[in-house]
């Protein structure tokens, strides 16, 4: 398995997203253990009632297994092609950024400010 290089932040958003997941887990299983030790789950006898439940059982299967399969594809792609995923950011110029463009678009702005506002006036 090749080695993927993380930055710092890369590696914190993924521990932080897995202890995320985590805690959901936890808590989801708690829930449950804590429906079901008070739901009394019965089985039966009648033949009319199982019917359905393995119908119902065979369809459900058939339709999550392709569901299942194309995330398991969809991770396998995830993880052979990290580059796909990265988040390239923007160059950033070497030059010093000066406040000289601001000045300027703050003048035009002045100026077409004054000109309505005289416009006004006059009419």
């Amino acid at each position: 398995m090749p080695v993927i290089l993380l930055l710092n932040e890369e590696r914190e958003a993924l521990f932080t997203g897995a202890a995320t997941v985590i805690m959901f887990q936890v808590i989801y299983l708690a829930i449950l253990t804590d429906y079901f030790t008070k739901v009394d789950i019965t089985h039966t006898n009648n033949f009319s009632i199982m019917i359905p439940r393995v119908f119902s059982c065979i369809l459900m299967h058939l339709i999550v297994v392709p569901d299942l399969r194309q995330g398991l594809r969809l991770m396998k792609f995830a993880i052979k092609h990290p580059w796909f995923f990265t988040v390239i950011e923007e160059e950033v110029d070497d030059e010093v950024d000066t406040d000289e463009d601001d000045d300027i678009v703050e003048d035009k702005v002045e100026t077409e400010l004054t000109k309505k506002a005289t416009e006004m006036e006059m009419s």
